[in-house]
């Protein structure tokens, strides 16, 4: 990647990165939900985490910069609850693979089996 590259993935994902610590440090001070310091430093580094990928993602949706931070930050605020579904996803995933895909497919289809 060039330089010019770099620098605008920097310029995407720091203010990205930065709400999401700040969202994570102010949601882990207001809820008593992680119960140590490392659960803690979990739920702040789960937050960044998300909120990158959710800067990066909607970087050129053309949302004004003001929505933009409104869905990085809720997604921030969330962001613990969204990586356990997606790793109890991929574990699903990883058990039954035809039958995840069959049951994918079935709720896009708007198929339920129960």
């Amino acid at each position: 990647m060039s330089n010019q590259a770099w620098h605008d993935l920097l310029v995407t994902a720091a203010p990205a990165g930065i709400l999401g610590l700040i969202v994570g440090v102010a949601s882990g001070l207001v809820q008593a939900r992680y119960g140590s310091w490392l659960g803690w430093l979990k739920g702040v580094l789960s937050a960044v985490l998300v909120a990158v990928f959710v800067g990066l993602g909607i970087n050129d949706s053309g949302l004004g910069t003001a929505t933009q931070a409104a869905i990085v930050g809720i997604c921030a605020f969330v962001g613990a609850d969204i990586l356990d579904g997606i790793l109890q996803l991929s574990s699903i995933l990883r058990a039954d693979p035809i039958g995840f895909m069959r049951r994918v497919g079935g709720a896009i289809r708007g198929i339920s089996k129960e």
